[in-house]
């Protein structure tokens, strides 16, 4: 067996056993993976234990013949303060969509320095600003994971206009609609905001409406079952 080294989040963690964590992590090299860390939670390995918490930025070192790895060393790459108050719920969403979404042993690099951007970003951000660093990931997500739809052209690959509407069918894309459908169907959106998503534009876009489309393309990936970080969010 050789050890191998990564940069890497730890996501969340949960005992193992009387001495023992395991630990959910986002790595650069190997995408979502669980390791143990035996013997942590002792009164000698405090120290070791203290920089093992989410959103600090580590490089890991692992070895192990199967899915679930073995802790080596770790070792705390830059120090920065934890996030605290929205930004913390912040934080702790995007780590439940990454848990949730994605497979383990899936390497997904851009969506990782993604992540490790807006992890030192959040605590910067006023209330808005946060509502468009979540809307960027959750887009970048669907993108790496194949299922996001095309943003410019319709169901009959047609352009989407500006000052239209269009439903969103499942698994087909946005099928252009009457005026009138627009109030009664909460699948339907405005193709500006369509437009602005496909060129990564947020500074005029309806941010609830595109909120409402991200979940609806994030669901199926991550179930029915509530995001324990929604609770945290205050007003």
């Amino acid at each position: 067996m050789q050890n191998e080294t990564t940069k890497a989040f730890i996501l969340h963690s949960r005992p193992f056993k009387e001495t023992s964590l395991i630990l959910h992590c986002f790595t650069q090299d190997f995408g979502s993976m669980s390791l143990i860390a035996q013997g942590i939670k002792r009164k000698n390995s405090q120290a070791k234990r203290a920089i093992l918490q989410p959103f600090n930025f580590l490089q890991i070192q692992f070895i192990g013949k199967g899915e679930l790895k073995i802790l080596c060393e770790s070792e705390l790459i830059e120090f920065k303060p934890q996030p605290k108050g929205n930004a913390l719920a912040c934080c702790y969403y995007l780590n439940e969509l990454i848990l949730r979404a994605l497979e383990e042993w899936q390497e997904y690099p851009e969506l990782f320095s993604l992540y490790t951007d807006l992890i030192q970003q959040f605590n910067l951000c006023e209330k808005k600003d946060m509502a468009i660093l979540l809307r960027n990931f959750e887009i970048a997500l669907v993108t790496f994971l194949g299922v996001s739809p095309d943003w410019e052209y319709d169901t009959e690959d047609k352009i989407i206009e500006k000052n239209s509407f269009y439903e969103y069918i499942s698994e087909n894309g946005f099928q252009k609609v009457e005026q009138l459908k627009r109030s009664l169907s909460k699948n339907v959106f405005s193709g500006n905001t369509l437009l602005s998503i496909a060129h990564s534009d947020f500074s005029e876009i309806d941010l609830k409406e595109c909120q409402r489309i991200t979940q609806q393309l994030i669901r199926p990936l991550i179930g029915n079952r509530p995001l324990e970080s929604r609770k945290m969010w205050l007003q």
